[in-house]
């Protein structure tokens, strides 16, 4: 019915991702199918797989794809499609934080040998797929990832568009971090909620970059997601910011206190009820 999380659940549910899950269900050709359609999909929306163009290549049947004539980069892009982006992300920030993200680089540094052993023989929670892909298919696969992701992850950030800030420089992760986060996490990494991690004292911070830029991209609990909001790049600039704030707090009466920005964002976090803010509220300025 088009519900979103519903099939974000089945995904996890086919992945071995969940203790207690009976070995039967694992399948991760299943997996990839449910997490592609979630990741793609709009909540409301009767027929997600028709939003976009991408997620036919997850109900493309495998044996057409591979039966293919095109080679190269085309027919690896469509078997990544089908078979890995419901978990690395059809933009490469994977769909859940066990999967490298390829756009942040994540893996990339490995040689072509090693890659490939990966996708044939399998890594940690990941899956074989020698049985599926000979030798030449697992590297049109790679062929497509490198192509398409290395140049991303090595990318500086563009220029942020004037939402409420005005210009922005674009390797300021502070004042973004500043305007977009310290609402809830604190100016100084200091969260003013029970269930928001304080980065001060490092908190979610033994997570990748691309783990936690996966978060606030995408929201992780009662934190909303800022896809609609922040480039994949401006994030990168706050994560790189989240990272300065416990040696920062470490280093104690030698580090200067942040003032109130001059602009922030201030939040509930979601589904919170109950008493009206205190104090002023920080839009009115």
């Amino acid at each position: 019915q088009g519900h979103v999380q519903a099939q974000r659940n089945l995904g996890f549910l086919h992945s071995q991702t969940i203790a207690g899950v009976p070995a039967r269900f694992n399948d991760f050709e299943e997996a990839n199918f449910w997490l592609g359609l979630a990741s793609t999909g709009t909540p409301g929306k009767t027929d997600p797989a028709a939003t976009t163009e991408k997620i036919h290549g997850v109900l493309t049947p495998l044996k057409e794809i591979l039966d293919s004539t095109t080679k190269g980069s085309d027919r690896g892009e469509r078997i990544f499609m089908r078979l890995c982006a419901g978990c690395h992300g059809f933009n490469g920030i994977a769909a859940y934080p066990a999967a490298p993200s390829f756009a942040f680089g994540e893996r990339l540094t490995k040689n072509d040998t090693e890659l490939l052993q990966s996708i044939q023989a399998g890594k940690n929670l990941m899956p074989s797929w020698g049985n599926t892909l000979d030798e030449e298919l697992a590297r049109e696969v790679l062929l497509f990832i490198r192509t398409q992701f290395e140049s991303l992850a090595s990318s500086k950030p563009e220029n942020m568009p004037n939402i409420v800030l005005g210009p922005v420089e674009p390797t300021d992760g502070e004042v973004l971090f500043l305007a977009f986060c310290s609402g809830c996490h604190g100016r100084n990494g200091i969260s003013y909620y029970v269930n928001s991690p304080s980065f001060a004292l490092g908190e979610t911070l033994e997570k990748s970059d691309g783990m936690l830029t996966h978060s606030i991209l995408q929201g992780v609990e009662t934190m909303a997601g800022w896809e609609e909001i922040l480039s994949v790049q401006y994030v990168r600039e706050i994560v790189s910011f989240i990272r300065t704030l416990e040696p920062s707090f470490k280093n104690g009466i030698a580090s200067e206190l942040r003032g109130e920005p001059e602009l922030y964002f201030r939040f509930r976090p979601l589904g919170e009820r109950g008493r009206e803010w205190d104090g002023a509220d920080p839009m009115a300025k």
